[in-house]
């Protein structure tokens, strides 16, 4: 039907497209894909460090600065108790030759260092009280329970998915009534770990 498809792209594919008629533009899209294997999380509590901004130098010897864009703070993950929010930083590049502001690392050019985007964990605890509840997203829908069983062998791998899970969705995991916390996990040396790429919504 005319729709352009990009299977399994990298960050090389990052760019802008256009679909045209003659002269006419018809549809502009400008497109950055950032590399998750290379997410850097970072825990506030832990007193961890988010990226620091990069000075880089371009051909022709101009020089551009690599920076987060930070996501606002997702609401904390739970209530009534020790809980944590995460955001989301993509990165960003700062080009002297662009006064107009930052642009996406994939559409800065391609000669700049690598830079995965970020996820910055932090705690919190609020009250479970109705400003909490109204600012899940689609409190009145119903969730997707899945009920399954494993037969997973000694020293063998498994892998737990959360349905609807996502980077961008404040989701947690419990182990029985004991809450599973990057800032936990981060800390003790367990076979249990977090997946990064889909920030926690694989166990």
């Amino acid at each position: 039907e005319g729709d352009l498809q990009i299977v399994d792209p990298g960050v090389e594919d990052s760019g802008i497209y256009t679909c045209r008629q003659g002269d006419a533009t018809l549809a502009y899209y400008e497109v950055d894909f950032q590399d998750a294997k290379r997410l850097h999380i970072s825990h506030a509590s832990l007193g961890e460090a988010a990226l620091a901004n990069t000075t880089v130098k371009l051909a022709g010897g101009a020089r551009g600065q690599l920076l987060p864009a930070w996501a606002p703070w997702q609401p904390c993950d739970r209530c009534g108790g020790p809980g944590e929010r995460k955001r989301v930083g993509f990165c960003y590049a700062w080009l002297v030759s662009r006064p107009e502001g930052p642009l996406p690392c994939g559409l800065a050019g391609r000669g700049l260092p690598q830079r995965g985007p970020e996820l910055r964990v932090e705690s919190c605890e609020v009250p479970c009280d109705r400003a909490y509840v109204s600012g899940q997203d689609e409190p009145s829908r119903p969730p997707l329970l899945v009920i399954t069983r494993y037969r997973a062998l000694p020293r063998a791998g498994a892998r737990l998915r959360c349905p609807m899970a996502s980077i961008y969705r404040p989701v947690y995991w419990q182990e029985g009534p004991t809450a599973l916390t990057w800032q936990d996990l981060r800390q003790r040396n367990r076979s249990i770990s977090l997946d990064q790429v889909t920030g926690g919504g694989t166990l």
